[in-house]
């Protein structure tokens, strides 16, 4: 608290971390700062849920934990990120194999569909689609639910005008785009 005061002055927009800190650690620290200052520590307290393996909090010294640079080798990028996706950022997420064969899916899924997309621009079906991913978002960044919209044009909608757009902005918002097998893919401008 002293420290984030000293800093970054009496408060901070975003204070976040794990769920397991929100008690006693935020409290405390948020009872400090507001001591110190006389003013609120933060104006959004955001706490993420944790990682877990076998249904147990991943950990070293339970030693149930893959590290990034492992998982990106064996899996590649985009299907590290797109697991990362499936569970919203106050749930927990169970990191397992199963988890990494529905990412994989999508990415292939995308993969195959992003040069059979059409281009040009949106159909009104579209349009809605559109706006029901970004709805997701809108809706306490609704990851898992951006995803199934994005799964589903993928999978469904490769032929509706203007759906080579949509996907390309999807995927850039959920920050799939650069990553391989897309980052060298010709990318379709959205057009309305």
């Amino acid at each position: 608290a002293v420290m984030a005061t000293d800093l970054l002055g009496p408060t901070v927009d975003i204070h976040g971390g794990g769920m397991d800190l929100v008690f006693p650690h935020h409290e405390c620290e948020r009872a400090i700062a507001h001591c110190l200052t006389g003013q609120p520590f933060a104006r959004f307290w955001v706490h993420n849920g944790l990682v877990t393996m076998d249904k147990e909090k991943m950990s070293k010294s339970l030693r149930n934990y893959v590290t990034l640079a492992g998982a990106i080798d064996e899996h590649g990028p985009a299907t590290v990120r797109a697991a990362t996706l499936f569970a919203h950022y106050r749930e927990t997420l169970e990191w397992s194999e199963p988890l990494l064969a529905r990412a994989g899916s999508l990415v292939r899924a995308l993969e195959r569909g992003l040069p059979r997309a059409r281009g040009g621009a949106m159909d009104d079906h579209i349009a809605e689609r559109r706006e029901r991913f970004l709805a997701c978002l809108y809706r306490d960044l609704d990851l898992p639910g951006a995803v199934r919209e994005l799964g589903e044009l993928s999978r469904h909608h490769l032929d509706d005008p203007g759906i080579a757009g949509v996907l390309w902005e999807a995927m850039e918002l959920l920050g799939l785009a650069d990553l391989p097998p897309f980052g060298t893919m010709e990318r379709a401008p959205l057009a309305r």
